[in-house]
């Protein structure tokens, strides 16, 4: 339903041909990225829930897959890792001698 509401859009808006790219394939050639040529390229589009995975070659998609683990999860894992491991940083610290405070401190 999406796609059928940005085409309308568009056509309204007066532009006569609407041509939609898959995410993978927009984000590829908004990187730059030369897809057209005969080696692999690999696009990785970390989304808030999605993470798409596509390898282009030739212009082509070669393959392409989504799964369910992206930034909420990545974000929380992130936060979660540092308090995990708080305990063995500061006992690597001590062994080195080193202090945990910030410079200026």
């Amino acid at each position: 339903m999406e796609h059928r509401a940005l085409v309308q859009v568009a056509q309204e808006a007066g532009i006569q041909q609407v041509e939609l790219l898959p995410a993978s394939r927009a984000a590829a050639v908004g990187a730059g990225l030369p897809i057209g040529e005969p080696r692999a390229h690999l696009v990785v589009d970390v989304g808030a829930g999605m993470t798409d995975v596509a390898v282009f070659s030739l212009g082509q998609e070669v393959t392409a897959t989504s799964i369910p683990v992206a930034g909420d999860a990545m974000d929380q894992a992130i936060v979660r890792w540092p308090r995990e491991h708080r305990s063995s940083w500061q006992e690597n610290a001590r062994r080195r001698g080193s202090s945990t405070r910030s410079a200026g401190s």
